[in-house]
């Protein structure tokens, strides 16, 4: 039997006023996570990269989550970065 974790994902308006939907957010926090991933990988930080990993797949899901909303699912197929850190 598995589980899976949901995330309650609110409608969020961006806090420093941009337009810049939530999704393209989580889908550039995740784009930073997996950056300082491969960093500490790079340099045999091996938990901490694990942890950061993590963090990473969080910020994916929610992304998902948020795309589902606005069915909008093209940033998350087309494979192209967004944002930066």
């Amino acid at each position: 039997m598995s589980q899976q974790a949901t995330l309650d994902v609110p409608d969020l308006d961006c806090a420093d006023g941009s337009d810049e939907p939530p999704m393209r957010m989580a889908l550039a926090i995740k784009h930073c996570l997996d950056n300082l991933a491969a960093d500490a990988r790079q340099f045999r930080m091996t938990e901490l990269a694990h942890f950061i990993g993590l963090a990473a797949m969080v910020a994916e899901d929610s992304a998902r989550q948020l795309a589902a909303k606005s069915q909008d699912l093209d940033p998350l197929l087309d494979g192209k970065p967004a944002g930066h850190c």
